[in-house]
């Protein structure tokens, strides 16, 4: 490569091409007056990038879209999963479980409310990861909860879907009779590779996908409630004669149908979870999971009155002893309701149905499932693998897409049945429970902060449904309170969370996030006297340096942050619109952590190689090789004074 001329501009590599500058998402590139040369250029840059935005905009999802997305999250691992389970959840077993299954509803319509609010004040993806990050502090205590809750996530969520993929299987082995461990598992890996195909398009795409399958859910619950309250049997609602004499059990029963309600409910905040990919997400994701809340909670309360009062629940062909036995009928309760009302080849046709609908379910969990990791690492919160983008489709985040999916094509081969239930409980304590107490947090923290959409009545809903969602995690099935050895529930939350901070404080160390600070400006300041030493003998052994002429001009991109004498102006990332931070109260961290990170990416040069860690290594490599000179002098100079970094 030839010799650099002085006064050339000095460009960094172009960003999203695989250079540092694209794998460090807390880097970005600033836009400084280019060359004469180069303004027709950068205005036809500017204008396709706005055309890209405006078209990305235009093909997000709107309210009803959004709307879908939740309704088919609730609807395809709800009731036509669930029903037996619950009926069986009490002791003695019976219809009188709907109680429980009743709490349960109205507590997430009161959780609705707290996502609503948060999303309407943080309209970003990542959901739960969002709001617990700035709720607790983004650099303190709020970046642990995150932590936790994305390393929960990590299972808890794909799990999730996989429980749908199984389901799958278990509705189409009543039409092919193959009720074996390999058939439900081969099924479901293959329904969950046709997800990641078909999430792996435009959102565009996506939402109108998301539209045809809510349609077809809809039509789904309305024949089930429809069908169900002709040919009932009032019979069929009527509680054991004991059901109501031991107060404890009933309490114990009721929480725990209650709990197993929460998974047919979770799903209404999952506009939440993708809201950079929702239009006018301010307006549009509160309205989404309130509305969609409340409309479910009525509509399965009626599913499970139509199933219930169809198919019977007690005795020998009962569902409660199909739970008990762990026959193939406590799998498939809507064949065994549609078989009741039109024989066998109609049950046929509703499996089919039932089918589509868990497919929707588990598209819409897994797309907006997709989008948490992906946010986090954009952040700068995780790996900085996940923050890739599809560079030709709009809005695909294709490697987190591709993470989730493998992880839920995994969990179709694992026993799922106590993971679905410990994945409830943990995501209760982790989730639920720390988000409305965070709204608490931050409502005392940051009054000041524009709120679009409030938490109606505060703050009973917010007492109501903390203290609903603690009585679920402590009434779980827990072997040192309750003496349950098949399934310690509350032992095995209760590890994921110490794992979880045990792996937090591994990560924070190694990169100096709270609570390890101290170190992290110890070590800062050391490295500023090695350069500063380095430098002072640099300069005198090849003073004077040679004069090199102004450029500042000529750069049309340069990087925010360090100068040569080590200052840096740090632009910071708000907690919530409308919220002005006190530069006073900042911590180290955030005003030395990105200079660190951005020392470790390499640096560009006119010479057309980059440099590591130090200006040392770069120097001594040109000398070593007989070419320091005034031209390359001024090449090695620029990158060092071009500053760098702003930190999100």
């Amino acid at each position: 490569m030839g010799e650099p001329v002085v006064g050339t501009p000095i460009l960094p590599p172009a960003k999203g091409k695989g250079t540092a500058f694209a794998d460090n998402p807390d880097v970005e590139l600033m836009a400084m007056p280019a060359a004469a040369g180069d303004e027709d250029a950068a205005s036809l840059d500017t204008a396709a990038r706005e055309a890209r935005d405006a078209e990305h905009e235009e093909h997000k999802l709107n309210l009803m879209q959004a709307c879908a997305a939740n309704l088919m999250n609730m609807f395809g691992t709800g009731p036509f999963i669930t029903i037996p389970f619950v009926i069986a959840e009490t002791k003695p077993a019976g219809p009188h479980a709907m109680l429980g299954y009743l709490l349960a509803g109205t507590i997430c319509v009161c959780d609705s409310f707290t996502w609503a609010e948060l999303g309407s004040m943080m309209p970003y993806s990542g959901g739960s990861y969002v709001y617990l990050r700035e709720c607790f502090g983004s650099e303190g205590l709020g970046r642990m909860m995150s932590f936790l809750f994305l390393f929960q996530f990590l299972f808890s969520g794909p799990l999730e879907v996989s429980s749908g993929y199984v389901a799958m299987a278990q509705y189409l082995s009543y039409i092919d009779g193959q009720n074996t461990f390999l058939h439900h598992a081969g099924l479901g890996t293959i329904f969950s590779i046709i997800s990641v195909g078909f999430l792996y398009n435009d959102i565009k795409d996506v939402g109108t996908f998301l539209e045809v399958l809510g349609l077809v859910t809809c039509l789904a619950i309305a024949f089930t409630i429809v069908a169900g309250f002709v040919a009932m049997d009032t019979e069929n609602y009527k509680a054991p004669d004991d059901a109501y004499d031991h107060p404890w059990l009933l309490f114990y029963g009721l929480w725990g149908a209650a709990r197993i309600g929460v998974y047919d409910f979770t799903g209404y905040y999952d506009a939440n979870q993708m809201g950079d990919e929702v239009q006018n997400p301010r307006y549009i994701i509160p309205r989404a999971g309130v509305t969609t809340a409340c409309v479910v909670t009525v509509i399965f309360f009626l599913v499970y009155l139509a199933v219930i009062g169809v198919v019977p629940w007690d005795g020998p062909d009962g569902v409660v002893q199909a739970v008990e036995d762990e026959t193939a009928q406590s799998q498939y309760i809507m064949a065994s309701f549609a078989e009741e009302i039109g024989g066998k080849i109609f049950a046929y046709f509703v499996c089919l149905l039932v089918v589509v609908v868990i497919f929707g379910a588990c598209f819409a969990q897994l797309l907006g499932f997709s989008q948490i990791p992906y946010s986090a690492a954009k952040s700068g919160y995780f790996y900085a693998w996940f923050a890739h983008e599809h560079p030709t489709k709009l809005g695909v985040a294709d490697h987190s897409l591709l993470a989730v999916g493998l992880v839920t094509t995994i969990g179709c081969w694992l026993p799922i049945e106590i993971l679905i239930s410990a994945m409830v409980t943990s995501l209760v304590l982790c989730q639920f429970f720390l988000q409305s107490i965070g709204v608490f947090v931050y409502r005392l923290q940051h009054p000041e902060v524009e709120r679009p959409f409030q938490v109606p009545l505060y703050p009973l809903p917010l007492v109501y449904s903390s203290l609903g969602f603690f009585m679920i995690w402590i009434t779980s099935p827990s072997y040192l309170l309750y003496g349950n050895t098949e399934e310690p529930l509350i032992e095995f939350s209760l590890l994921v969370v110490v794992l979880g901070i045990g792996g937090y404080f591994i990560w924070a160390h190694g990169r100096g996030y709270w609570p390890f600070e101290a170190r992290l400006v110890d070590e800062c300041e050391e490295e500023e006297e090695e350069e500063r030493v380095w430098e002072d003998e640099h300069d005198a052994k090849y003073s004077p340096r040679p004069a090199v002429a102004d450029t500042g001009a000529n750069m049309n991109v340069m990087r925010a942050g360090e100068s040569r004498a080590g200052s840096r102006e740090v632009t910071p990332r708000p907690l919530a619109p409308g919220l002005v931070e006190d530069e006073t109260k900042r911590s180290p961290r955030m005003w030395l952590g990105g200079w660190r990170e951005a020392k470790m990416s390499p640096r560009p040069t006119n010479a057309g190689h980059a440099v590591g860690d130090s200006p040392r290594s770069h120097a001594s490599s040109r000398r070593d090789h007989g070419r320091y000179s005034p031209e390359v002098v001024a090449a090695d100079a620029m990158p060092m004074q071009m500053a760098g970094v702003r930190v999100e």
